[in-house]
């Protein structure tokens, strides 16, 4: 047995000894993609549309990736507020509400505040920046700043913009309905803002030192090399299509260009920054079970994917992760439509044109021959032989297990099977930490409210035994394999911290526990030491 192990109780480990990764001394960037609502079923259709079905895109060439559950507190189908809640986070809550535990009670009473791990990293003197082609104070932006029982609440999330924690350095996406006053009028649609409350935040955040932009040309036109926080807001609510964007009356900037400056822009700051970019509009297609904006959105993220890669290669102490907050629709390629026969086994079907190498078809109605699956709308199935597609089959969130992809430092920890709160785990490891270095607090049942931190490597487990019986905990360290066991025999119904020491030698390190009371599992979890 390693003689650097020290364990109050029985441990056994198993695997050989591997060397962790260094933290770099310049720090680690964090980029965390989201493909919102992305169904892992629907991705072929998106590589043969883009690069063929003997191609690799770029979301292919992500060298880690693992299956992982993206289930809620209070149910196993999430929606974007639980599900960005659980990788901000590291809890889980119920669907609707954002960054709160679980004594929240959605739309009517607010929970305890959780920290994400984007306020700590601007705490910890980190840029921040989040990407969307939503609103920006819709569930998964908003997962990076706000706390409230009720993500539909837009005019108290948005006001967290200015009022939380912090703010994030760089805002680029949709939403001048809530982020103005019902004196403002828009220049796209003519509509009112929404804040009934007087403020306008764009104002406000104009008198924090934010230059503001609302358009293609004044997007092209910003220097991302300027030090002036931004904000850019291109739309009135949510931004267009991919394929719809060139009709848009101010123009809109695509989801990689906006991201492609957004880590220029980061970058340039001299800091180490966490930059979040949400794909939204895949949701938003696979709710309306609409193929052709389905993979033309995915091919956006793709290429927003690449330039991510691209930043990551050049900069080797980034860490970037993609993971999906829930799939919508359960899309799925299913092959090639052509009447009267659907083509399963007869060729590729009708070539996709792409003469211009953007990775998008020159023939938008090229994609007709996809034949497509829903899973959310079972009597309709194809996109065939149906005159009324949109008021009959409308999509939900459904409840696949989802893909993670992962590169750079310490990505190698994203294999096999996990859950969406390991997100969390990944990025606050790669996350600075307040001096001195502690070890970590696992309290398994409530078992106690005044708890000190222990020593650094060392895990304290607290328990309240519900009887006499025995506890087991298991302990597997995801980058070695090693395997550590504890026990401990319970004669009254008292509460007990259980201390466990890791081998410093294997830090920083991820771990998933399980624990068991008298043979019946009781639940697991994941963790992080430095």
């Amino acid at each position: 047995m390693n003689p650097c192990i020290n364990a109050s109780l029985a441990v056994i480990f198993v695997s050989l000894c591997l060397i962790a990764p260094a933290f770099p001394s310049d720090g680690v960037n964090i980029i965390f993609i989201v493909p919102d609502g992305f169904s892992p079923g629907s991705w072929s259709a998106v590589r043969y549309a883009s690069v063929g079905p003997q191609g690799r895109t770029n979301l292919d060439n992500m060298p880690h990736n693992a299956y992982y559950s993206a289930y809620a507190a209070d149910s196993w189908i999430n929606d974007s507020a639980g599900g960005i809640t659980a990788m901000m986070t590291g809890h889980k809550t119920e669907r609707g509400v954002l960054n709160q535990d679980t004594s929240a009670v959605h739309k009517k009473s607010h929970g305890l505040n959780l920290e994400t791990s984007m306020e700590y990293a601007a705490q910890m003197g980190y840029a921040t920046g989040i990407v969307t082609n939503t609103e920006v104070y819709e569930a998964t932006p908003a997962g990076t700043y706000a706390h409230h029982h009720n993500r539909k609440d837009f005019t108290s999330v948005a006001a967290q913009l200015v009022d939380g924690s912090f703010t994030p350095d760089l805002i680029f996406g949709g939403g001048r309905e809530y982020m103005r006053n019902t004196n403002y009028t828009d220049p796209e649609e003519d509509a009112k803002g929404k804040r009934e409350d007087g403020r306008d935040l764009v104002d406000e955040l104009a008198l924090k030192g934010y230059k503001y932009i609302e358009s293609k040309n004044a997007f092209d036109d910003w220097n991302p090399r300027q030090k002036q926080k931004i904000l850019g807001l291109f739309a009135y609510e949510d931004m267009k299509y991919e394929y719809e964007r060139s009709g848009d009356k101010l123009g809109e900037p695509g989801l990689w260009e906006m991201t492609g400056k957004a880590l220029q822009y980061l970058h340039n700051t001299g800091k180490n920054f966490f930059l979040l970019v949400e794909a939204g509009k895949i949701d938003f297609a696979g709710h309306a079970n609409e193929k052709i904006p389905l993979i033309t959105e995915g091919l956006a993220f793709d290429k927003t994917v690449g330039l991510a890669q691209k930043y990551a290669a050049e900069h080797p102490n980034t860490l970037l992760i993609i993971a999906a907050d829930h799939p919508t629709g359960g899309g799925c390629a299913i092959g090639i439509e052509q009447e009267p026969d659907l083509i399963e086994a007869y060729g590729w079907g009708i070539p996709i044109k792409d003469d211009d190498n953007d990775r998008f078809p020159d023939n938008i109605e090229d994609l007709q021959n996809i034949a497509f699956g829903w899973s959310s709308s079972p009597p309709f199935y194809l996109n065939r032989n149906i005159t009324d597609y949109r008021n009959h089959a409308k999509g939900h969130h459904t409840a696949e297990d989802c893909l993670m992809f992962a590169s750079g430092w310490n990505a190698s920890l994203v294999d096999g099977y996990m859950d969406n709160t390991d997100v969390y785990h990944l990025i606050k490891l790669a996350l600075p930490s307040p001096q001195p270095v502690t070890g970590k607090i696992i309290d398994l049942n409530q078992a106690s409210s005044k708890i000190s931190p222990p020593p650094r490597g060392e895990t304290a487990f607290y328990y309240n035994p519900p009887a006499a019986g025995k506890l087991k905990i298991q302990i597997r360290n995801l980058k070695s394999g090693k395997t550590y066991l504890l026990d401990k025999d319970f004669t009254t119904a008292k509460p007990v911290k259980i201390a466990w020491k890791a081998d410093i030698k294997d830090l920083p390190a991820l771990f998933k526990y399980e624990y068991s009371f008298n043979g019946k599992s009781q639940g697991h979890g994941t963790f992080g030491l430095k």
